[in-house]
């Protein structure tokens, strides 16, 4: 079995978003469903660059080491 991610930009509207959530459960089935956080306003600040990097190396060492341990 394989899961995909992705991801749909929508506008900022509750009743769309429970649209697109019912929609999916009905003929998708999805796993789950998560609805991210918007952080525009955090894109030039530091201490934010700083954590999204150290969460992207984390991710990349985790597919790394999920990928190495399938070849055994």
């Amino acid at each position: 079995m394989r899961l995909i991610n992705f991801t749909v930009e929508i506008e900022d509207d509750d009743m769309v978003e429970f649209a697109l959530r019912k929609w999916m459960e009905t003929n998708v089935n999805p796993k789950y469903i998560k609805t991210l956080k918007n952080a525009d306003h955090l894109k030039e600040d530091t201490h934010y660059k700083k954590l999204r990097k150290a969460k992207k190396d984390a991710n990349n060492n985790l597919d790394n080491y999920i990928d190495k341990t399938k070849e055994l």
